[in-house]
């Protein structure tokens, strides 16, 4: 067993953590609605070349996606 991947392990928690603060930013962005939220990580977006949130959520790039949530928040140009 990888101990960097097992559930307890520091970066695993790290990882986990920084998901749930970007739920939570973006919940509050979109009015509290989770619906809301989980639509935006799955539809496609043209500033992320047509590929979806989530795609690099999954791919362990989540901060794209912690960015991007950053910008549309404070008005910032993508």
């Amino acid at each position: 067993m990888n101990p960097t991947k097992t559930p307890d392990s520091p970066p695993v928690q790290d990882e986990t953590a920084r998901y749930e603060q970007l739920i939570d930013q973006l919940c509050r962005f979109m009015g509290g609605s989770m619906e809301y939220v989980n639509l935006w990580l799955n539809s496609p977006r043209d500033e992320l070349d047509g590929r979806t949130p989530q795609s690099f959520i999954d791919e362990g790039k989540i901060e794209v996606v912690e960015y991007f949530a950053w910008a549309m928040e404070t008005g910032q140009p993508w």
